[in-house]
């Protein structure tokens, strides 16, 4: 009797929420800290877990920290998006790395931490060379594609 329950659930389709840099400074309609408890607040509200993706210089602070450790005490993930959130036209594989290793002690402390880069602007490198070089050493460091 289990089966075709379970048979139905697994071809409901799926939904993937991501946000990208984490950038909660105060905007003119909202400050930082209301914009981030309106998001957590609609996640919850349809009992969405959802990937977050912070870019370093937007998180190295204080108040940046807290909502973070909101965010994964909520039981969302978070993924690495670089410090600097640089375009990466590929030039230097080895400096790209650099760069998402430096926000990687920013993230792993929380709970809910996966090894997961998201490259930002989507931005893989203009060359095959490029990159394959930055995806050998993602993979060499633990890290997936998201």
């Amino acid at each position: 009797m289990a089966g075709p329950a379970l048979s139905a659930a697994r071809t409901r389709p799926g939904l993937a929420v991501t946000l990208d840099d984490f950038d909660i400074a105060d905007g003119p309609r909202l400050s930082g800290a209301e914009r981030h408890a309106a998001i957590l607040s609609s996640l919850e509200r349809h009992r969405i877990r959802a990937a977050g993706f912070p870019a370093g210089k937007f998180v190295d602070n204080d108040p940046a920290r807290r909502h973070l450790q909101t965010w994964s005490q909520r039981g969302h993930l978070i993924g690495n998006h670089s410090y600097s959130h640089s375009f990466y036209a590929g030039g230097s594989p080895e400096r790209m790395m650099a760069d998402i290793l430096r926000e990687e002690p920013l993230l792993s402390a929380f709970p809910t931490f996966r090894k997961w880069f998201r490259y930002p602007y989507l931005a893989e490198g203009k060359t095959a060379e490029g990159r394959d070089g930055l995806r050998r050493l993602l993979q060499a460091n633990g890290y997936r594609n998201a």
